[in-house]
């Protein structure tokens, strides 16, 4: 198991925790290579985290675009769901499972450029509403989520150094 080579820290304190979270991360940049090297306990943390910000940052076209393939929408409910973040994000979540489809397989499944343009901008519309939902709903709680889970767990991501 990889894990975060670091001295001892106060992981009661928020702010130094996420801190050496993102050490953790980096450790695994560029992260659709690596994910997988992780056990399930460290993948539950990543994925929340990977979709959390992309989501904020590109939305969730952005997040399927660059991570769809890699983690996919099923294993960040998942790690949601073990985080226990609220349902209003796992089911907005679930809308996606539900009813986007890859670029990649529109090209695949459709045929004809009006047809293919036509999907992709169903999926555009679908990303659409559910960054309004995500945004409307962001309160810091899957940070807050991620933190706890770390804090609980914090030995399957830190090896302590004396």
């Amino acid at each position: 198991m990889k894990r975060y080579n670091t001295k001892k820290f106060d992981i009661h304190n928020d702010e130094i925790l996420w801190e050496e979270f993102m050490c953790f991360a980096r450790l695994f940049i560029p992260w659709e290579k690596q994910l997988y090297e992780l056990t399930d306990t460290q993948q539950h943390a990543m994925f929340a985290f990977i979709y959390e910000a992309e989501v904020m940052g590109d939305g969730h076209m952005g997040f399927m675009d660059l991570y769809g393939e890699y983690i996919g929408i099923s294993k960040v409910i998942k790690a949601l769901e073990v985080l226990q973040v609220s349902h209003k994000y796992i089911d907005n979540l679930k809308e996606l499972l539900k009813h986007y489809v890859l670029v990649e397989k529109i090209h695949e499944s459709y045929t004809g450029e009006e047809a293919v343009d036509n999907k992709i901008e169903d999926m555009e519309s679908l990303c659409e509403s559910l960054d309004r939902n995500f945004y409307e709903y962001v309160d810091d709680e899957i940070d807050d989520k991620i933190l706890d889970y770390i804090r609980k767990h914090h030995d399957h991501f830190f090896s302590y150094m004396d």
